[in-house]
Parts: C-alpha cells; structure tokens; sequence
C-alpha cells in the first residue's frame, strides 16, 4: 500500500498457487491472482478504481463435472458522494472478460458456452436510518456479450429495495428485493422477468458465536443450449450456517445449502458411450 497525498491511496496484492495430483500429472497446473487499485476517501467523497485478473482451474458452475482453466480480467469502479442529511450516492460500474479453452462437453463446447465480455452500470441512493444501518435503492444494466456464440447475448436490468446493516450490528448483511429482467438480444426472443431476491442476514448471538441465513433468486446463464427458450435457469438457492470462534486459531463452520434451478427449455446432451 501506497499513500498518495491526502486521502488517497495506491494498493496491490497477488498469488501464486500449485494444484499438485500425485498420481495425474495432466491436472497439474499453476494458478494466480493479483489486483491493483487507487481508492480516495475524503470528508463527502470516496472513490475506487481497481484492476483485477486471475487464472483458475476447477469447476466454473454446478453443471460442468470437470475441471476447466479459465482466465478472467477486469475492471471494477465506484464514485461514492454524501450529498445532503442522511442521504448518499453510489454510482458503480464494471467490464469483464473471461476466455475459456474449447472444450467438448457433453455435446457442448466450453469456449463458446464460458467465454464472455460483461459490462455493467448502475448506482445506488442510500438512506442512514442508523449509525450501523441503511435504505437502499439500487438498480443496474449490464451487458454480457459471447463473441464466439453471439446467440447466448443478453441485456438485463435489476431493480431493488432494502436494507443493509454494518458488520458489527446485532444482525448484520443486508435484505434486498425487486426485479429482474432479461432481454436476449436474438431476434424475436421475448424478455423474461423474475421476482429478485438477495438475503444474507448473520445473527451475531455473542462475539464468537454467529447465526446466518442467504437466499438468493435470480435468472443466470446456462452451460446448455436448450431445445427453444433462452440459454438459462431460474435459480434459487438457500444456506443456513452456524459459526463458532472457539480461539483466535480454531473456528467452526457448519453450513448447508440447497440449490434449485430451472431451465427455460427441453436440454439434449450428447453421452459419450
């Protein structure tokens, strides 16, 4: 971390990490990441600019039973102003670009299906109930983009209301519910809405002891081209779990999670045999 002048600040960090089999030597492989940002704080304004890239290797999503080596870079912005009262202005915007080797899959090629470009925009007005506490309006575009299978764009907007509270809150996280619609950009494809919903609530019953609870529905892409319809799943996920401090070495994580997801189409796979 790097002081510049006052309030600002330049920062970096990075890994490097080794995925060693003892015995299959093809899924070796050396992954990484590293990020660099300016941020400024002032007495009304904050600000950060941050670049980011990684390599992986694992699975990317639930229905891709294998390990696959993704490279993904981006950029992620925010302009933060108090502007009178109580009241304060997020604006937020991001590009991101993941490349994926080609891949068959099941009848599906990998590089097309995980190779994409996002862009994204969108602000939130903020509103202080509390020292610890805030109503928050938010809402966003954003723009996904797959350059090796132009079918599978996108366009899709988000429109939310709730609360979030800071960390160190009796319950903390935040609670927010809205809109979603998405837009495939194919012509004749029709816009799909779903009901929104983003919860993540910790009960901090003593100081090493934490209950939480998140839910999360939403409409996100799929690996699988479906038979009509729109190359994705209604999505709903649900996890309950418990945290314990017993020192400042030793913790406890006891977490369950069910995950529900619909395809908006008939999906055909190709089984090798």
């Amino acid at each position: 971390m790097l002081p510049l002048g006052s309030g600002g600040r330049f920062y970096s960090s990075g890994t490097l990490d080794y995925l060693y089999f003892v015995r299959t030597d093809s899924q070796r492989r050396f992954t990484g990441s590293a990020i660099a940002g300016l941020a400024f704080k002032g007495a009304s304004t904050e600000a950060t600019l941050e670049e980011a890239y990684a390599t992986t290797y694992g699975r990317p999503n639930y229905q891709v039973d294998q390990r696959v080596f993704q490279t993904t870079e981006g950029t992620t912005g925010l302009l933060g102003r108090h502007l009178f009262g109580a009241v304060s202005l997020v604006l937020k915007g991001f590009r991101r670009h993941s490349v994926t080797p080609s891949i068959d899959y099941l009848g599906t090629d990998l590089g097309q299906a995980l190779t994409i470009d996002d862009y994204g925009a969108g602000s939130e007005l903020r509103f202080r109930l509390s020292v610890k506490s805030a109503f928050v309006v938010d809402g966003g575009m954003q723009w996904s983009r797959y350059p090796l299978q132009p079918l599978r764009d996108s366009d899709r907007q988000l429109l939310t209301a709730g609360f979030r509270t800071e960390q160190s809150a009796l319950v903390s996280g935040h609670l927010m519910l809205g809109q979603r619609w998405y837009t495939p950009t194919a012509e004749g494809a029709t816009t799909q809405q779903i009901f929104y919903a983003d919860i993540d609530e910790t009960l901090n019953l003593t100081p090493r002891t934490r209950f939480g609870v998140a839910y999360l529905r939403d409409i996100v892409d799929s690996v699988f081209l479906p038979e009509g319809g729109t190359p994705t799943n209604r999505s709903e996920a649900l996890t309950v779990r418990i945290e314990k401090e017993f020192t400042h070495r030793i913790d406890l994580w006891l977490f369950g999670c069910r995950i529900c997801n619909r395809s908006d189409g008939v999906i055909i796979i190709d089984v090798p045999d």
